[in-house]
């Protein structure tokens, strides 16, 4: 893979050698600014759930400060905002996506970049439940936030839910350069590592208007891990980061916590689209990032001009401080 700077993309090159080789290629080009070592990357995974749940609690809870009152209503819905669900894939052909809202557009993996036509519902197909639960909480017509926003399937997620950082940094790259504005990317995944490169690229992608929501991660439980800012692309300083709540407005268990996540959602029993083309419960911070995914494309659809700077400010403004008690057993 390799960066599109010419064109609003970004100066990188990912490549596999020996560390000598790679010594001697940056003597001989200076102007590399460093090279760092590519990690293995992961969907931040769905937790056990009650499978008996049915309710939409969560579009139910965010559209109003004081609580659940057995409806959701928004003034916009999304329409003309696109939103990049860099996941498993998405099933584009669920009954959410009224035949056309869902598109196929691109894969990565390590053969290469891939880019759909947008006709072939097999390229960027989810055959894992996680891509096509996220892009319907984040623009289904029933499930939705947004349903009336488009979401595009971009697969760098392997069907058993695995890849490689670099796979997300060349798709991010490939959005800046080629993605519909307004823009916004979805991505709940990540791995327990710190790589400038992908930091660095998220503010790229800010500069150019792209919104980035990414989740904080499901670690709350663990001693040494809780702290988000331990993942990425979770301690990502551009990324809007995203906590997870259950329907009691208590922090959800397994929520990463810290200073780096900048806004708490639902996550816990969220049910959504099912690449069977029914419905189906998880849970997870992956749960709680489409959320605020479809809030950021609510936003844009209300004014497409505003920056992701804007998109961030207003959201927390929107939000409820305080409203969040500690953790109790989900």
């Amino acid at each position: 893979f390799q960066g599109h700077p010419s064109r609003q993309g970004i100066p990188f090159l990912v490549l596999s050698c020996m560390e000598s080789e790679l010594r001697e290629m940056l003597e001989r080009h200076p102007g590399a600014l460093y090279a760092e070592e590519d990690d293995d990357m992961y969907l931040v995974p769905e937790l056990p759930v009650d499978s008996s749940s049915t309710s939409f609690w969560g579009l139910d809870r965010i559209d109003d400060r004081q609580g659940l009152d057995g409806d959701y209503h928004t003034a916009a819905s999304g329409q003309g905002v696109h939103v990049y669900v860099m996941d498993t894939g998405i099933v584009t052909s669920h009954p959410e996506f009224d035949g056309y809202r869902a598109i196929p557009t691109l894969e990565v993996d390590g053969n290469g970049i891939h880019e759909c036509a947008a006709t072939d519902t097999n390229c960027a197909r989810d055959n894992h439940g996680h891509g096509t639960h996220c892009a319907g909480t984040i623009a289904g017509t029933t499930a939705g936030v947004a349903p009336g926003a488009t979401v595009h399937a971009v697969k760098v997620l392997s069907d058993s839910g695995g890849g490689s950082f670099s796979w997300f940094e060349a798709a991010i790259d490939w959005v800046m350069v080629h993605g519909q504005k307004p823009a916004v990317i979805s991505a709940s995944l990540g791995g327990l590592v710190y790589l400038r490169s992908l930091d660095e690229m998220i503010t790229e992608a800010k500069a150019v208007g792209v919104t980035v929501v990414v989740a904080a991660g499901n670690n709350g439980l663990s001693q040494s891990h809780a702290d988000a800012c331990h993942a990425m692309p979770a301690a990502a300083l551009d990324a809007i980061t995203v906590g997870a709540t259950t329907a009691g407005d208590t922090r959800a268990t397994y929520s990463s916590v810290g200073h780096c996540v900048d806004i708490f959602a639902p996550g816990s029993n969220i049910v959504s689209a099912s690449p069977s083309g029914g419905y189906q419960a998880m849970s997870g911070t992956s749960m709680a990032c489409p959320h605020v995914a479809g809030a950021a494309a609510l936003l844009l659809s209300e004014d497409a001009n505003r920056t992701p700077e804007q998109v961030k400010s207003i959201l927390l403004q929107r939000s409820t401080p305080n409203a969040i008690t500690e953790t109790v057993p989900d």
